[in-house]
Parts: C-alpha cells; structure tokens; sequence
C-alpha cells in the first residue's frame, strides 16, 4: 500500500492509470527502459529504493499556516494545529537531490561489491566510471543548492505559503487523490500530507491573494514587510522599555538587577528567531551594551547624585 510519504506527482496525459514513481530530481525510465536491472541513467531500482528509504520523508513535508516564529509558543501551550483543510504540503527540491546522491551512493556500494569479486570486470569498470562522474557533479550540484535554500523564500523549495505555489501544489495533490485509497488516520496508509498534523511545520504567514489577483513576481513580498515592521516595534520597546525604567531608578544594584532582567529576556528571545550560535552571542552582547551605557549615564547625572 503506498505510504503518506510518497506521492504519485506523474500523469498520464490521456487520463489513463497514473503510474506510481517517487520523486526524483533526475528523469526516470519505465520498466521497459530497463535492461540487466539497470535504469537508463545507469542506476538500478534497487539503489533509488535504498535512497528513498532515508529521505522520503523529507520531500514532501505538511505545514500550517500558523506563524513560524511563534512555534515555540505553540508547542509550549500544546495549541492543536487547523484544521487540516486549511493546511498544505511542501514539496523540497534539494531532497530530491539528496535522494539522487544517496541513490548513486548506494549504486557505488554495489559497485564496490562487485569490484572486489568481479564477474564482468569491463562492465563493472565502464559503469563505476560513469556513476563516479554523475556522482562528483551531484555533490557539486547539493552543494551549490545548501546555501540559497537555508534562505527564505527558496527557490529550492515549493512552498504552500506562496500564492504562485499553492495553486501548482493543490492541483498537484487533486491529481494524487484521484488514484489514493481513503485515509487511514492510525497506519497514515492513503492519507494525503496536510492531514498529518503530528508531522506539520509552521510556516506562517502565508499570503493571501485573492484567486482573480494578478502575480506579478514569483515571491510575494507582503509577509517580510510584515516581519519587518513587527520587529522594528519590538526592537524600539526592547531599547525604551530599559532606557526609561532606569531613568526612574536611583539605586545602582537595583538598576544592575533590572539590566540583567533585560538581558536574560532579550537572549532568551534571541534563540527562537536566530540558528547560529555566534549571532546569538553577538545580539546579547550588543544589547547588553547599550543597556551599560544606559546604566552609565544615570550614575552620572548629578541631580540623581545630589539627590542620594
């Protein structure tokens, strides 16, 4: 029975039965390009199988429209996902190229095999010359794709939050439910990708155009404009807040006491919307600075001075 995990995105024009294939960054032959087990790429079913095994998962992943950087905040209050016609699906580009290389991955391990205790030593020498060439330019490839997909939005991804997406994604899915058996919601056998919710990301907010609405870019830039206006808000409250709670503060320890407050807040929100660890390190340290000034300036003041 075909899992959750793969979903069968080839069609027949014609509208006859939709084979099943798994995705796949490379073009796969049918059954009857074969010859001695070999695809016409000159990788074997058994080696795209091994590949699929590991990253199948990761190709096609559920997700909300529930807000991205609030995640912590869902899971911590154990908030239940929509329901799941309003969610979707993502399909990953970079791990169908993952998958490519694990398949010639797996494809060397067998030639290894067969290199150690040869029965066609020419053929075994031909194929691992031609495996080990697709092999170096799909490392190449990866590596060229890593960079721009930690971006976001990513080319490299077909994302349901984007307008332009979403409707290549539903028709994708309509496609696959026609030839899906129901929905199992125990063994998740037959059930589409938006209705795992126990596998869902959060990647909100989505846009929102109106159907009729004409796209004049491939990325839609409402929701950064909207991240970034929310952030200058709350970076000004981050700096006023401390700067006036001190301005009222006369004991020093009680003004060390409140800075730290402040500090400990702000590096704790830090690691929800940063990944590396120096950034991190380097905000805290930044804020923490200011913050000193700020502490700084108030011991300085001589009416507070003459007051104490």
């Amino acid at each position: 029975m075909s899992t959750p995990d793969t979903i069968e995105l080839a069609t027949i024009s014609d509208g006859s039965e939709q084979q099943q294939m798994p995705p796949q960054p490379r073009s796969l032959p049918g059954p009857d390009e074969s010859a001695h087990g070999l695809a016409g790429d000159g990788l074997s079913l058994h080696s795209w199988e091994a590949a699929l095994q590991g990253n199948k998962c990761q190709i096609v992943q559920s997700v909300s429209p529930r807000w991205s950087k609030l995640s912590w905040a869902y899971r911590l209050l154990r908030v239940p996902f929509p329901n799941p016609e309003q969610c979707g699906y993502d399909i990953s580009i970079i791990e169908m190229q993952r998958t490519y290389v694990n398949a010639l991955r797996a494809e060397l391990v067998d030639l290894g095999i067969q290199l150690r205790w040869p029965d066609d030593l020419p053929k075994t020498t031909s194929r691992l010359s031609k495996t080990l060439e697709k092999y170096v330019q799909a490392i190449r490839d990866l590596e060229y794709m890593e960079p721009p997909f930690l971006r976001k939005p990513s080319n490299f991804k077909v994302a349901y939050e984007r307008g332009f997406d979403r409707g290549l994604l539903r028709n994708a899915m309509e496609r696959a439910r026609n030839t899906r058996p129901p929905a199992n919601r125990d063994t998740n056998d037959g059930a589409a990708p938006f209705v795992l919710s126990r596998f869902m990301r959060d990647t909100g907010p989505w846009e929102n155009l109106p159907a009729n609405a004409e796209i004049k870019s491939f990325v839609h830039s409402e929701p950064g404009s909207t991240f970034g206006l929310i952030f200058g808000v709350c970076g000004i409250c981050a700096l006023l807040a401390p700067m006036w709670t001190l301005a009222f503060t006369i004991d020093l320890s009680l003004q060390l006491s409140i800075t730290t407050i402040y500090i400990c807040a702000f590096c704790f929100a830090l690691t929800f919307f940063l990944d590396k660890p120096e950034h991190i390190l380097g905000g805290s340290l930044a804020y923490a600075a200011v913050l000193m000034v700020f502490v700084g300036a108030t011991m300085a003041d001589p009416n507070k001075s003459g007051d104490a």
